[in-house]
C-alpha cells in the first residue's frame, strides 16, 4: 500500500513539474530565436510576458536597425539577390509579434502571430507627402493588424504551417475622385526548417484583386486565382522551385466604365525550375508551359494557345558557377566592381566555357497563334541538342580561332513551323522554304552540324 501510494505520489509529482520544465524549454527556444534575431539586424524593442500554469503568452516589438544585415542574411538563402535600394525602404520598419504556447512539453506547436506596425521612416515620410490622409488610413490599417501572419512552429521538428490574415480594404481618394480596392484571401502555406530561410516552403493564394477606378482617368485591375509554389532550397547551386498559376488578368482602361479596354490575361501557368550540384558538375533545368494567353488593345488583339519549352544545361562546372553566381549576386546589389572582380569574372566564364556543357533543349513551341485579321496561324515546334567540348577557351573570344572553337561543338536541331506562321512573320527566307520537307501543312527542317559541315535536310551548307 505504501509502494503503491510512494508511485502515485511520483506520478503527480512529475506531472505537475511537467508544465515548469515544459515553459523553460520553450523560453530557451525563444530566447535563443530572439537572440539570432539580433544578428539579422532586428532590436527588440518591447517585451511582455503573461504566464499561466498551463498557458504563456508573450508579447514582442521589433525595430530593424540595421536593414544591410538582414538583406545580406536572406540573400544566403535565396537564388535572387535583393537590390540594395532595398534596404533603405526597410531600416526602421517596426514588427509586432504574439507568441502563445502550453507550458507542456511538446504537446502543441507554437503558435506565432507576426504583423509590421509601422513602416520605415523613409516611406512613412513620402506617403505624407503625397496624401497624408491615405497615410493616416494605412496606419491605422497597420496598427489594427490587418497585414497578420499566423504560424505554428514545432520548435522540436521545425515544421510549420499557417496563414495571411485574409484582407478586404477599401479606400477613396476624394480629391482625385479615385477608389482603391484590394483583396487578398486564401493564403495558406506550410514548410520545414528555419521560419527567416525555410528550407523547404509551399503557399497556397486563392485570390488577390487591386484594381483602381477614377472617372478622370479609367481604371486598371490585377486579379489572380489560385497560385500554388513549392521551394525546396539546400544552397545556393541546389534548390527547386514549381510555379502553378490558373489565372491572371490586367485590365486597362483610359475611360470609365468604357468597355473597350487593354487587357493581359493568362490562364494554366506552370513554371518549374532546378539546380543541382551535388554530382562532379552543376546541372540546371527550366520548364514551362502556358495554356492561354492574350495581349490586348484598342486596336489589336494577340492570341497564344499552348505554349511550352523545357530546357536542361548539363555538365557546367560547378566551382566556376558558384563564382560567376557570386559575382553577378554583388553586382545586382550595386556594388562596385574591383579589378580582382573583373579578374575573376573572365577566369569563370573561360572555365564554365573552356570545360565544355550539354545544353538540350527537349521542347520550344507554340501551338497556335491568332491575330485579329490574319485568324489563325498555327505555331511551331523546336527541338536542339547541343554539345560544347572541353577545349582551352582565353578571352577576350578573338584569341581563339574561330575553326578551332567550331570543331569543338556540334548539334541537332529539328524545326518545324506551319505554312500560315511562316507567311505571316517571314521567318525563313523563301529559298529555304524550298529545301523543307512538307507534311500536312508544316515545314520541316532536320539541321545537323557535326563540328564542320553544317546540313539542313541532307543539304550541305
Amino acid at each position: 500500500m505504501k509502494k503503491t501510494s510512494l508511485i502515485i505520489l511520483i506520478i503527480v509529482l512529475i506531472a505537475a513539474i511537467l508544465p515548469i520544465i515544459g515553459n523553460s524549454v520553450v523560453e530557451t527556444a525563444l530566447q535563443d530565436k530572439i537572440a539570432q534575431l539580433k544578428t539579422f539586424g532586428l532590436d527588440t524593442e518591447n517585451e511582455k510576458t503573461q504566464s499561466g500554469y498551463l498557458k504563456t503568452k508573450k508579447h514582442y516589438e521589433f525595430v530593424l536597425s540595421d536593414s544591410k544585415q538582414l538583406i545580406a542574411y536572406l540573400n544566403q538563402y535565396s537564388t535572387k539577390q535583393l537590390p540594395s535600394y532595398v534596404d533603405a525602404v526597410l531600416q526602421g520598419t517596426r514588427v509586432g509579434m504574439d507568441v502563445e504556447y502550453y507550458n507542456l512539453p511538446f504537446t502543441k506547436a507554437i503558435s506565432i502571430d507576426i504583423y509590421p506596425l509601422a513602416l520605415s521612416k523613409e516611406l512613412v515620410s513620402g506617403m505624407k507627402k503625397a496624401n497624408a490622409d491615405f497615410y493616416q488610413y494605412f496606419k491605422t490599417f497597420l496598427e489594427s493588424k490587418g497585414v497578420l501572419y499566423h504560424i505554428n512552429y514545432n520548435i522540436v521538428s521545425k515544421d510549420f504551417d499557417g496563414y495571411i490574415k485574409d484582407i478586404d480594404e477599401k479606400y477613396d481618394f476624394k480629391e482625385q475622385n479615385t477608389t482603391l480596392k484590394w483583396k487578398m484571401d486564401g493564403v495558406t502555406y506550410d514548410g520545414s526548417g528555419d521560419l527567416i530561410a525555410p528550407e523547404h516552403l509551399a503557399a497556397n493564394i486563392n485570390n488577390i484583386s487591386i484594381a483602381m477606378e477614377s472617372e478622370a482617368n479609367g481604371k486598371v485591375i490585377l486579379d489572380l486565382h489560385k497560385l500554388h509554389t513549392t521551394t525546396n532550397f539546400e544552397s545556393q547551386l541546389t534548390y527547386m522551385t514549381t510555379f502553378d498559376l490558373e489565372d491572371m488578368k490586367i485590365y486597362v482602361n483610359d475611360k470609365y466604365k468604357s468597355k473597350k479596354e487593354s487587357a493581359i490575361i493568362v490562364k494554366q501557368m506552370k513554371v518549374n525550375f532546378s539546380s543541382n550540384d551535388q554530382g562532379k558538375d552543376l546541372e540546371l533545368f527550366s520548364k514551362t508551359s502556358i495554356k492561354h494567353f492574350t495581349l490586348s488593345s484598342l486596336k489589336s488583339v494577340v492570341k497564344i494557345d499552348d505554349f511550352k519549352y523545357d530546357i536542361a544545361l548539363e555538365g557546367v562546372e560547378k566551382n566556376a558557377a558558384e563564382i560567376l553566381r557570386s559575382l553577378i549576386a554583388k553586382a545586382s546589389q550595386g556594388a562596385q566592381a574591383t579589378a580582382r572582380d573583373e579578374a575573376a569574372l573572365t577566369q569563370s566564364i573561360e572555365d564554365i566555357l573552356g570545360h565544355g556543357f550539354k545544353l538540350k533543349v527537349g521542347e520550344f513551341s507554340l501551338g497556335n497563334i491568332t491575330l485579329v485579321r490574319e485568324g489563325k496561324l498555327g505555331g511551331f515546334d523546336a527541338k536542339l541538342d547541343f554539345t560544347l567540348k572541353q577545349t582551352a577557351f582565353k578571352l577576350p573570344a578573338k584569341e581563339l580561332p574561330f575553326e578551332k572553337y567550331q570543331a569543338n561543338s556540334e548539334f541537332t536541331m529539328n524545326l518545324k513551323f506551319s505554312k500560315k506562321f511562316i507567311k505571316a512573320f517571314k521567318i525563313i527566307p523563301p529559298a529555304a522554304e524550298q529545301i523543307a520537307k512538307v507534311k500536312g501543312d508544316k515545314y520541316i527542317y532536320d539541321v545537323v552540324f557535326d563540328g564542320k559541315n553544317l546540313t539542313i535536310n541532307g543539304t550541305k551548307f
